[in-house]
Order: C-alpha cells, then structure tokens, then sequence
C-alpha cells in the first residue's frame, strides 16, 4: 500500500511538472507571437505613415506653388487703391475697436498710425490665408485618413 501511494506521488508531481511544463512552453510561444504581431503591426503603421508623410509634402507644395502664382497676379488684376481705411485695418490686425474721435466717428489720431489697404493688399491676404486654409484641410484629411487606416 506503501508502494502505491509512493509512486501516486511521484506520478502526480511528474505529471503537475508536465502539466506546469506544457502550459510555460504554449504561453511563451502566445508571447513570441503577439510580440510578431506587434511588430508587424508597428512596421505596417510606420509603412503608412511614410506614404501619408509623403502624400502630404506633395500637397503643401503644390499649394504653395498655387498661392505664389495667385499672389504674383494679383497686382495685375487690382487697382492698388484704397480699399480699407486706416481704422479697419488697425480693427482687423489687433481685433478690438480702434478708440474713436469725437467727430463723426473718425478713429482717434493714435488708432490711425497704421496704413490704410488698398485692394491689392486684400487680394494677396486673401490669397495667402486660402493657402494657408488649404494646407490646414490638407494635414487635417491626412490625419483623419490615418486614423482611419486608409490608404494614401
């Protein structure tokens, strides 16, 4: 009787090693691939990205290239005279009220430092912030492309 709980011993210990053994060797092999998975995963975003980098660049620098040309038109289809006075474009560079005289609403001698614009002026700012707009809409669509895992 002895004998037999003896070797029900050893063969429970054998068989628990076993058992203990097996389980270490399949969650080792469960590490080594989701750490395959993750690194192909991470190459493929980094892959991605790249593309989405690339496509980008040409996209700025075709719009660029768009707002150079706008803006070296613009003198030969404006007038160059004025177009907004002193007090609108001290309104429009600093975004509060220019401090107004007491005479017909005039902006205050100090307010009027700045020099009025003509319509050339407009034309090219015009030009410049649609450039400016354009790139933005450009990095933003890369951006939401990505996330979503389209391809560029």
């Amino acid at each position: 009787m002895r004998d037999l709980i003896v070797i029900a011993c050893i063969a429970f210990i054998v068989g628990g090693f076993g058992g203990w053994y097996a389980t270490s060797d399949h969650y080792e092999a469960k590490q080594a691939k989701a750490l395959k998975d993750a690194m192909e995963k991470f190459v493929a975003d980094v892959e991605r990205g790249n593309k989405a980098s690339g496509n980008l660049a040409k996209q700025e620098s075709a719009i660029n290239v768009k707002t150079v040309e706008v803006i070296k038109y613009v003198p030969s289809v404006t007038t160059g005279r004025k177009c907004l006075d002193a007090g609108a474009v001290w309104l429009l560079n600093n975004g509060t009220p220019p401090k107004l005289s007491e005479t017909a609403g005039e902006p205050a001698a100090e307010s009027t430092s700045t020099p009025a614009a003509s319509d050339t002026d407009v034309a090219e700012w015009i030009a410049a912030a649609s450039g400016q707009y354009e790139t933005c809409a450009a990095r933003l669509n890369e951006l939401i492309d990505y996330e979503e895992g389209r391809q560029p």
